[in-house]
Formats: C-alpha cells, sequence, structure tokens
C-alpha cells in the first residue's frame, strides 16, 4: 500500500502558508500534506510489509521522496535525550535542498514526542536501534545514512555495529558522542544531566497553571537556573488535553529518568562475532564539549576502524545548533566522499 503525500517547495509563495502545516505533524499528523510540487510523492513500503497505524515513531521529512531519477539512500536524522524531530527542521531543509537526491528524515526517538500512546518503560540502545528499523521497514527504506547526535549519536552507532543492523547503514556521521559509558564524575556534563532530569521529575505539573509559572519554578539555582538549558527543557512541555492538569510533558520523563543509567552506558545487542561497522565513519566534536575526548578514541577505533574526526573550534555539545554552517559543510563533504566512492 502506498500514501500519497506532496512536497512542499520552500521557493514557491506557498511555503508560508504551509509552514502552520508542519507543526500539525506534532499533534499526530504523520504526512506533511503540502502543496507545490509536479506529480504526488509516495512512502512505499515493502512487499512483504502491511501498513501498520500509526507509524513506529513520528518523524518530519523533506524532499520525499527526491525529485531525480537516480535517488541515493536518504538522510535519517536521530535526536538527543529531550530533543525533537523539530529541533532540525533547518538543517533538514538545508540538506534537502543541498542533496536533491536524497530524501531526508528527522525521527522523534522513543518515548519523545508527540505520541504518548506509544511511551515505553525500557530505553537501551538496542531497544532505540530496533525502533530504527521497524520505522525504515515501515516506510520501506532498505539503507540510509544516519545522522546521530548524543543520545541518537549512540543509537545509530548500535545500529550501525550491530551484525543484524549494518546492512542498513549506507553511511554513518556521529555529533559530539563517543561508543561509551558517561559517569557524573568524568569531566563530561552527566552530572547536570542527571539534574536537569531529576528537576523534570520533580515539577508539580497540577500545581503550575501555565508555561511561564513552569519556567519560574525551574529558575529556582537548585533546578535549572540556566536559560538556555531551561529553555530548552520548556520544549518538552505542552498544554495538557486532559483537565487535571494544564501542562503535560511531551517526553516520557519517568521511564528517561529510570533508564538514566542505560542512556549513560552503551550497549550492543549479542552478536556471532566482534560488533564493527565496516564503512566510513564521521565523528564531528565541539571543542568545549568534553563528550569526545582522547581517552575515548580506542573504543571508537574498535567499533568504527574507518572513521574520521573533525572538531569545531568553540562548540559546545550541540554543535548543530551553535554553528550551523561548518556542520553543514562537513556533513556536505562526508555525502560527497560516499558519492564518489
Amino acid at each position: 500500500p502506498k500514501t500519497p503525500c506532496t512536497v512542499l517547495n520552500p521557493k514557491t509563495s506557498l511555503y508560508k502558508m504551509y509552514k502552520m502545516q508542519l507543526r500539525l505533524l506534532h499533534f499526530g499528523l504523520f504526512f506533511l500534506i503540502l502543496a507545490g510540487c509536479k506529480p504526488p510523492c509516495h512512502i512505499a513500503l515493502s512487499s512483504s510489509s502491511t501498513m501498520p497505524s500509526p507509524p513506529p515513531l513520528s518523524f518530519l521529512s523533506w524532499n520525499n521522496p527526491c525529485s531525480t531519477s537516480d535517488c541515493l539512500p536518504p538522510i535519517v536524522i536521530c535526536h538527543g535525550l529531550l530533543g525533537q524531530a523539530k529541533n532540525f527542521q533547518t538543517l533538514g531543509e538545508l540538506l534537502a535542498s543541498s542533496h536533491p537526491k536524497r530524501g531526508v528524515y528527522a525521527l522523534d526517538m522513543r518515548n519523545h514526542g508527540p505520541h504518548h500512546n506509544r511511551w515505553r518503560s525500557t530505553m537501551t540502545y538496542t531497544e532505540m536501534a530496533g525502533d530504527v528499523v521497524e520505522w525504515m521497514d515501515w516506510c520501506g527504506l532498505p539503507k540510509a545514512v544516519f545522522i546521530g547526535h548524543s543520545m541518537g549519536g549512540k543509537v545509530v552507532m548500535n545500529l550501525a555495529a550491530s551484525k543484524g543492523g549494518r546492512e542498513r547503514v549506507a553511511g554513518l556521521i556521529v555529533l559530539d558522542i563517543a561508543p561509551v559509558e558517561y559517569r557524573s564524575n568524568d569531566g563530561t556534563s552527566w552530572e547536570l544531566i542527571n539534574g536537569i532530569i531529576d528537576a523534570c521529575a520533580s515539577l508539580p505539573l497540577d500545581e503550575v497553571a501555565s508555561k511561564k509559572e513552569a519556567e519560574n519554578w525551574f529558575k529556582h539555582p537548585s533546578r535549572i537556573p540556566d536559560i538556555n538549558l531551561r529553555s530548552f527543557v520548556m520544549t518538552n512541555l505542552e498544554a495538557s488535553p486532559d483537565s487535571a492538569s494544564p501542562l503535560r510533558w511531551r517526553s516520557n520523563i519517568g521511564s528517561i529518568k529510570s533508564s538514566l543509567p542505560e542512556i549513560a552506558s552503551f550497549d550492543l545487542p549479542p552478536s556471532d562475532g566482534p560488533p564493527s561497522y565496516p564503512g566510513d565513519t564521521y565523528f564531528i566534536a565541539g571543542g568545549q564539549s568534553k563528550y569526545v575526548r582522547v581517552q575515548y578514541v580506542p573504543a571508537i577505533e574498535k567499533l568504527f576502524p574507518r572513521h574520521m574526526l573533525a572538531t569545531i573550534r568553540g562548540c559546545g555539545h550541540w554543535v548543530h545548533a551553535e554553528n550551523p554552517a561548518d556542520v553543514l559543510s562537513l556533513i556536505g563533504k562526508y555525502l560527497e566522499h560516499l558519492e564518489a566512492q
């Protein structure tokens, strides 16, 4: 079965009119019905698949399918902890524009995004990589080039290094994370992450009447005093359809809190042989971040022997947000490298 959708051309005069329809996706619309292309496109399923409803993971897409007759494997973006697909909207649009032979997708990872009925109690990387494979099967995508940031980077590394997943990986870009376990005392920011999740889990949703009140609650020095981190966390709060509370979390804070040891770690599925990914892997690190350090290089080399590492000076952990131009340029060079092979 095929589900029709049309693709928005950002250069048309209809672009602003249909920006609002992008937002509807976060309330349960999984295909962006946008005007502006010639024939309608389709998301095709493999012949052995049946159409589930809804898809395993919610997502945004651009240039789907690609507008040329010689399409290449699409780009799939996986966000980090407390992130969302919409955080990569600008990058997704730019990648689709600069690489017309590739479709681009940004996923809402397990326990993130608008669909509470799909929340799960556990969050191992093997489980989250399985979610991605299930989503690929749903979309009929045999392979993809993956870009993963932070937690999402560990998800795509798990997929690429595992025997059952590596054949689905046409390329791999990892943003500021390594395949290692992080600890509260290791000098990264993991202790800060623990504090943020604790603060989120402690927010009295039945006592705050608005996002402004919630933000004021988070301002306390013992919670999330940093304005940038607080603003990021606030994107996970939304109006609740339940009259019992004005607000609710878009992310499954309870399961995230209980799964923090697994998220800090890095698991791989059982395998008949040593896990590794034989393809070229590009690590892009922030120069001011501590998540990709010299002592982590042996772990990277073991799983990804054909890796390259670039460091963007002056950037912290959110490299794609702090210096999108350089990140886009580096991604473009990697894709050119793949296409030249």
